[in-house]
């Protein structure tokens, strides 16, 4: 869900600290039918501030309409990074809230904050996100194919001895 908030409205010239304030707040900063002082033009020049600067009312509201709807257009593709096996449960916190899990890499490799299928059999079960990674008692950014590792998984589903673990990612569509 896309919110739009304004944080200052103003008449008159845009000056420096109208673009100090779009700076600071990582705002759009629009100027409708109104010029820019020198000084807020060079600091503008200087910064990676989205300007939108129309004579036609018009005009700024189609452009600040493809801005906000490319901001929801944004498209997701699920990577798949591995898959392992469960071989031990060591944990299972309230209400199966946080699972800690060994699991044997099998193909591929598991991540910190990767999503995670949970398949039973042949069926998917449930799914959740791996909290955080051990190899041992250290914490790892990456377990390979072949090795041992343990997991805390958060997911709506409680894992079993043999289940298999489907690890991806969620990557932006170009």
């Amino acid at each position: 869900e896309t919110q739009v908030v304004f944080i200052h409205a103003a008449v008159g010239d845009v000056n420096q600290s109208d673009v100090m304030m779009a700076g600071t707040s990582q705002a759009l900063l629009i100027a409708y039918n109104v010029g820019v002082v020198p000084s807020a033009k060079q600091a503008l020049s200087q910064s990676k501030i989205e300007f939108i600067d129309k004579k036609v009312i018009y005009h700024v509201l189609e452009k600040v309409e493809a801005i906000i709807t490319g901001m929801i257009d944004i498209r997701y593709d699920d990577v798949d990074i591995g898959i392992a096996k469960v071989k031990a449960i060591f944990y299972t916190g309230k209400n199966n809230s946080m699972m800690i899990v060994g699991l044997g890499v099998e193909t591929g490799k598991v991540e910190p904050r990767a999503k995670v299928r949970v398949i039973r059999g042949d069926r998917k079960v449930g799914s959740g996100e791996v909290a955080n990674l051990k190899k041992g008692p250290l914490d790892v950014i990456e377990a390979l194919e072949g090795e041992e590792c343990g997991i805390n998984f958060k997911g709506d589903v409680k894992i079993e001895e043999g289940d298999v673990l489907e690890f991806y990612k969620l990557v932006q569509r170009k």
